[in-house]
């Protein structure tokens, strides 16, 4: 199933679409959120004895709070609420199950003194966050930081009820501070919070309920919304390999760099573009880089170029030339180096190419800040695979601006550009140049080493290579690449990942995909 991301503006005009247009009461819909929470917290819980604590404010996300504990007594369980509200501003759908909860015999403390909090949250086996929910932005005001710094050193385990207070819908960011859920019930869809900025660090585990509303309604209120990619989805647009092909069924990658200070990178990508289906792969590097590196290398071929200073120079593009006719994509950057004629051989290469995809990564991203306009007029693919630094030089801000809104960033250099862009990260971003965006929610620090983004760009390659559709090239390789990542490192250790030891977890999660499709 389709599951689309949303902001905080789009959650409110879905809401009233559903209450305004469909008819179906706010009230309804906090019933059905409260007992999508219950269903969760019993399955984990089921013992009645559970010191269950409920921890609410004013507001939605306080009415779901109120339906949780009411639905939690009437089973058998004994929930207490610490309610920082006052009864008085509880207004609507909230104010409605608030009363209910409280006509049933439930326990409130309103209002309780710093102590009191402390006692009732270091004594519960699980807390339920019902602070703050979507509506919140800005910095936090007292009791919510002392509030929310309690929850975080307590033993509960902790469930967020939406989003975890404190994280900011839209953005993922964590302002003055915000609750580490161990679980995170959310409704109707995911909160793009949950994969931008720091809210990666607070959601844990997610869980999507649809409360009541058929996903029929989606395409009617959401005209333009991230995409989530996941590794389901990416198993099964993976293509079968045809029983009969050969290597020139599976396509042959070009990769074009190194250079002096830089040689395992394009060897990295090289071997990734080998090891994950690619028909043929050539390397083209300087020719002190491939005395050094050919013997390492075996399975590829490759084509020595004329170099100045461990470098390459102009003199390459003739012999690129007469080879790239034979290339089904080509991938440049990686090991390129920072030198005085590269963006010159970057806009030659555009002009020399016959229209094959082009994957720009590393040092060519930032050769060809000013070539950008270039892009708009080449024949084919463009993908640039940037981290927020090569991101913030290509849009000429900093790097804070980037990471402040990620999906912006994206959106502007790939519609500007109509190219495709992959922007890294712990959770990666990918756009098309009409503007359709897929977040993948997969990643792990133990692919924040150098050479990393080097494997990525030979597996792009590899796919694009293979015939598969650039978007779902892009996202495919990034979920093949960061779930390779969390599996190694469950063996290496995030310490111990390396790029070569990620180039030999991709193919054994491939032949896993391969299973399982």
């Amino acid at each position: 199933m389709n599951m689309w991301i949303a902001t905080k503006r789009q959650m409110n005009e879905f809401d009233r679409f559903v209450i305004d247009e469909l008819g179906l009461p706010g009230t309804v819909l906090m019933e059905n959120a409260g007992e999508a929470v219950v269903r969760a917290i019993v399955k984990r819980f089921d013992d009645r004895q559970t010191a269950i604590t409920i921890v609410a404010s004013n507001g939605n996300n306080g009415g779901d709070g109120f339906v949780i504990a009411r639905k939690l007594l009437s089973i058998g369980f004994h929930p207490t609420v610490l309610f920082f509200g006052t009864w008085e501003r509880l207004t609507g759908d909230a104010a409605v199950h608030a009363e209910a909860f409280r006509v049933f015999g439930g326990h409130v403390i309103e209002r309780p003194a710093f102590d009191r909090m402390c006692d009732v949250i270091d004594s519960s086996d699980v807390i339920v966050d019902a602070l703050l929910g979507t509506g919140y932005t800005g910095p936090l005001r007292e009791p919510f930081p002392s509030i929310i710094a309690r929850i975080n050193t307590s033993r509960a385990y902790v469930y967020a009820v939406d989003l975890p207070s404190g994280v900011e819908a839209s953005t993922g960011r964590v302002v003055t501070d915000a609750v580490r859920a161990d679980e995170t019930i959310t409704f109707i869809a995911p909160k793009c919070g949950f994969f931008l900025e720091d809210g990666p660090r607070f959601i844990g585990k997610w869980t999507v309920d649809r409360i009541g509303v058929p996903f029929s309604v989606d395409a009617t209120v959401i005209k333009r919304a991230p995409y989530l990619f996941t590794e389901r989805e990416a198993i099964d647009r993976l293509p079968k390999r045809p029983a009969d092909g050969h290597k020139g069924t599976f396509g042959h990658v070009l990769t074009l760099g190194g250079s002096h200070s830089y040689v395992g990178a394009p060897l990295f990508s090289a071997k990734m573009a080998m090891h994950s289906g690619a028909g043929l792969v050539t390397l083209a590097t300087p020719t002190s880089i491939y005395e050094k590196v050919a013997a390492s290398l075996p399975e590829v071929l490759f084509l020595p170029l004329p170099e100045r200073e461990g470098h390459m120079t102009e003199e390459a593009i003739p012999l690129i030339e007469s080879v790239i006719d034979g290339a089904d994509v080509l991938a440049v950057g990686p090991g390129f180096g920072l030198f005085e004629e590269g963006s010159a051989i970057i806009r030659q290469l555009l002009d020399v190419t016959s229209g094959q995809p082009i994957v720009f990564d590393a040092d060519a991203l930032t050769l060809l800040v000013d070539s950008l306009d270039a892009l708009r007029a080449y024949r084919g693919d463009v993908i640039v695979t940037p981290h927020p630094g090569e991101m913030a030089r290509l849009l000429q801000t900093d790097v804070p601006t980037i990471e402040s809104d990620r999906l912006g960033a994206a959106y502007t250099l790939a519609t500007t550009y109509r190219i495709h862009v992959v922007l890294k990260g712990h959770r990666t971003i990918v756009t098309s140049p009409s503007g359709d965006q897929s977040i993948i929610p997969y990643g792990t620090d133990a692919l924040g080493k150098g050479g990393s983004g080097d494997v990525l760009t030979g597996l792009i390659a590899s796919f694009l290579a293979q015939g598969i559709s650039t978007q779902d090239a892009l996202r495919i390789a990034v979920v093949l690449h960061a779930r390779s990542g969390e599996r190694a490192s469950e063996t290496l250790s995030s310490y111990g990942v390396t790029p070569l030891s990620l180039i030999d977890a991709i193919p054994r999660l491939l032949r896993q995909w391969q299973t399982e499709s």
